[in-house]
């Protein structure tokens, strides 16, 4: 899909959601800056994964954003200039610089949800160690469950982290956090089929 103003980027994005793709990215593109804020809420919607070539996206809503550091490239280019401009260096001849150490940044739930899914995380891993305690398991299903326990762990490492970095971010006004008004269909007359098929 392509778009080339705010309305077409948005179209699109509807087109998208409507088409049920599993995913969407998006490159680093004026356009799609632009336009972003009002597409954003469409994928979420849609429960489709954005991702964009750009961390900012991701403070504005994205899945995820991965691309260079914008800073870094600026103080690279702002170098470039000032050699061209004062020590009289040819652009012809000027270098061609590549950047390979992207940024990315994960925009996750609000804090609330990120500690619930670490509560349920440490159920897990509590009752994944018991199993590795068993005296009375064979050592093919205690080996099984320390894989599995090795890999909770690290996925309470990393949503630790993720965790500590949000609210780092949040703090530091780098995101935000938007209220939207919950959807509950079972105490709803009217989308409850219980309830309605009562009438």
């Amino acid at each position: 899909r392509t778009g080339t103003n705010a309305a077409e980027v948005k179209q699109a994005a509807q087109a998208l959601a409507a088409d049920g793709v599993d995913a969407v990215f998006t490159p680093t593109d004026n356009t799609i800056m632009e336009s972003y804020l009002s597409i954003y809420e469409i994928f979420v919607d849609a429960g489709i994964p954005h991702y964009t070539g750009a961390d900012s996206f991701a403070l504005n809503g994205a899945f995820l954003g991965y691309g260079v550091d914008y800073a870094n490239l600026g103080r690279e280019t702002a170098g470039m200039i000032f050699d061209i401009l004062y020590n009289g260096a040819s652009p012809a001849s000027t270098p061609v610089k590549t950047f390979d150490n992207g940024t990315a940044t994960i925009n996750t739930e609000t804090p609330a949800w990120a500690i619930d899914r670490l509560s349920i995380l440490a159920l897990k891993i509590y009752h994944m160690a018991a199993e590795v305690a068993r005296t009375d398991a064979s050592a093919e299903h205690i080996a099984r469950c320390r894989g599995k326990l090795d890999i909770l762990m690290q996925q309470r490492e990393d949503l630790s982290g993720a965790i500590d970095t949000l609210l780092d971010d949040i703090a530091a006004g780098r995101k935000y956090m938007k209220v939207y008004k919950q959807m509950k269909m079972y105490n709803d007359a009217d989308t409850n089929p219980v309830l309605y098929g009562a009438k």
